[in-house]
């Protein structure tokens, strides 16, 4: 499904971002003589039901949920990915210098850090390793 947004006229906050205030048309009832009467509020500014189909909205949804889902397996693959290098660097830490990662010192560090740099490119980890 292809939606043409610029054929919309999407509701704009001051900074220019989409503001809808409602999904659909908000009801109130107020009773009159012990009768309900259903009254809905002005079209401005329209509802995302005034402006999008349903369908749309459940594709957009989709759409949604399924960026948002693969943006946090990216970070935690990447933070994953940062935690295992970390850890190399701490055990490079604990083999030149027999102490700690939090005992060592910033250069004790930086050296660890650099060795397990050449080491990884040695191995083609580096990198351009990808």
């Amino acid at each position: 499904m292809k939606i043409e947004l610029s054929k919309k006229k999407i509701p704009r906050g001051k900074d220019g971002d989409p503001a809808f205030p409602y999904l659909g048309p908000t009801v109130s009832i107020r009773p009159i003589g012990g009768l309900h009467n259903e009254i809905s509020r002005p079209p401005n500014p329209p509802c995302v039901l005034d402006v999008f189909t349903a369908e749309e909205v459940v594709y957009m949804v989709n759409r949604y949920i399924y960026h948002v889902e693969a943006q946090q397996a990216a970070h935690a693959k990447r933070a994953r990915r940062q935690r295992e290098a970390l850890h190399a660097v701490r055990k490079k830490v604990k083999q030149m210098y027999g102490v700690s990662w939090d005992n060592a010192t910033r250069e004790q560090q930086e050296a660890a850090l650099k060795r397990q740099a050449q080491d990884d490119e040695e191995v083609g980890k580096g990198p351009q390793a990808g």
